[in-house]
């Protein structure tokens, strides 16, 4: 009896890590299943769902003042299990897939952030919340995901939902039974909301919003206003130094290299589906571009530590940019693009648990603030990457005298003709192109001056900081 315990204690251990790493996608694909492309109903839970996940970290910029990471990631936890509930009720009151989308859009938006904070403060306590096979069982687990998504019917669907449910309340009981764990739901102290973000979260989220909802029910008038809309408000922001606003107190090289990693992720995540699900079909996303994304993230689990240790954190920069311009040029030689999604996926997840560990150095923030802050930059560059795209797409179009509403056919996931594939492979070109030269200015920058935290440094000022700063 104690073995099969061991044993399910085993794969409950291992649900936070699982879902850190799935609840960006997994609930992104399920809706773009549901949707049909064609009914408002439809359409609907996706754009919520896409459209929270990428502007929610913005929201906790104007949360109460008194939420620390363990209450927000039970709020997260709670969300996730309470929308995948709902989900796998979804065929038989399809209105509840926009309720669902609602709250798992919230719950991948924070909860990362606040996961990957509250470990930290278990670490520094002295309490390990990941082992080696932890890793081994979110794996399983992941493959089991990936097998539910490969269905692609209704009853794929609902089990997918069911299986997450599970997964939610198994991370659930994990979480309350860790050493430090402290619920402040009693102790919320509701101030006064910060105006201006909580107007720069409605202002991304509307034009976001608008950008879905033209791509899907093929309004281009909407898709023109919302990149018209962006581009102005982006424009705004960097003319009052809006892009590291919110996070003034952290030096340039930081936000700079995180911003990347966010239109890195964006390229790799959003135009890899697009442009697969476009040229090989919609049945080849799984295949082609998250099984590689997952392949890639567990090996750069596993060869992190060894592959740092052996080129030196202070030149850890010029690992992480030049493994991913790499994954770039692959593309001029690689028809299937699946080792160019491995590859950019495996040292992105490098790059990203390095920024961790020199956001936690920064002593300028909050403890609980300081993955917040990654997380909000990181989502400005995917963000920008997204509209920069849309724009590339447009002008493309333009330039060859195909109609406007050829921008709407070649973002639906449907195998598009010869010449919509061949604006999606010059925009291919152009956008590897862009990342490039921001990558080779970026090493330019790094190899003259590698201004990096050491890791002896982080941890001590990290366990200095901690207990005051977190409770």
């Amino acid at each position: 009896m104690n073995y099969i315990k061991d044993f399910l204690r085993l794969f409950t251990r291992s649900t936070p890590f699982l879902l850190g790493n799935t609840l960006s996608f997994l609930p992104y694909l399920l809706f773009l299943n549901y949707s049909d492309g064609l009914s408002w109903s439809s359409i609907l839970p996706f754009v919520l769902f896409y459209t929270l996940r990428m502007t929610g970290i913005f929201l906790l910029r104007v949360l109460p003042e008194g939420v620390d990471s363990y209450t927000l990631w039970m709020i997260a936890i709670l969300l996730g299990c309470g929308g995948s509930l709902i989900g796998t009720l979804g065929f038989l009151f399809p209105a509840l897939y926009s309720v669902a989308a609602v709250a798992l859009g919230l719950a991948a938006a924070w909860f990362l952030p606040a996961k990957l904070t509250v470990d930290r403060y278990e670490w520094l306590k002295g309490s390990r919340t990941m082992r080696p096979a932890y890793y081994f069982a979110g794996f399983l687990l992941a493959i089991l995901l990936f097998l539910t998504l490969s269905i692609g019917s209704v009853a794929g669907r609902t089990f997918s939902f069911a299986l997450y449910t599970i997964f939610f309340i198994a991370c659930y009981h994990t979480v309350t039974h860790y050493p430090h764990f402290d619920l402040k739901f009693a102790g919320i102290r509701l101030r006064t909301l910060r105006k201006g973000e909580l107007l720069l979260f409605a202002a991304f989220f509307l034009l976001l919003f608008l950008l879905r909802i033209g791509r899907s029910l093929t309004r281009i008038a909407t898709v023109d206003l919302a990149l018209i809309g962006f581009c102005g408000l982006f424009l705004l922001l960097v003319i009052l130094g809006g892009v590291f606003r919110p996070h003034r107190k952290l030096p340039l090289w930081l936000n700079s290299l995180t911003f990347v990693n966010g239109m890195m992720g964006n390229f790799l995540f959003l135009f890899g589906s697009l442009y697969v699900g476009t040229v090989f079909g919609g049945s080849q996303v799984p295949t082609r571009v998250f099984l590689p994304y997952i392949l890639g993230m567990m090996i750069g689990l596993l060869v992190r530590g060894p592959l740092l240790q052996r080129w030196g954190r202070q030149r850890a920069p010029l690992l992480f940019l030049s493994g991913q311009a790499v994954g770039l040029l692959l593309i001029l030689w690689s028809a299937g693009m699946w080792s160019v999604f491995f590859i950019l996926s495996l040292f992105r997840s490098i790059c990203s648990a390095w920024l961790n560990e020199q956001h936690f150095a920064v002593t300028a923030l909050p403890f609980d603030q300081r993955l917040i802050a990654k997380g909000t930059v990181q989502n400005e560059g995917s963000l920008l990457h997204q509209f920069v795209l849309m724009l590339t797409l447009s002008g493309l179009i333009l330039w060859r005298g195909l109609p406007q509403n050829t921008l709407l056919s070649i973002t639906t996931y449907i195998a598009a003709s010869q010449k919509e594939k061949w604006i999606l492979e010059a925009a291919k070109y152009l956008n590897v192109g862009l990342l490039l030269v921001i990558l080779l200015v970026l090493l330019a920058v790094f190899r003259r001056k590698p201004a990096v935290y050491q890791p002896t440094e982080a941890a001590t000022q990290a366990k200095r900081h901690s207990q005051d700063e977190l409770h």
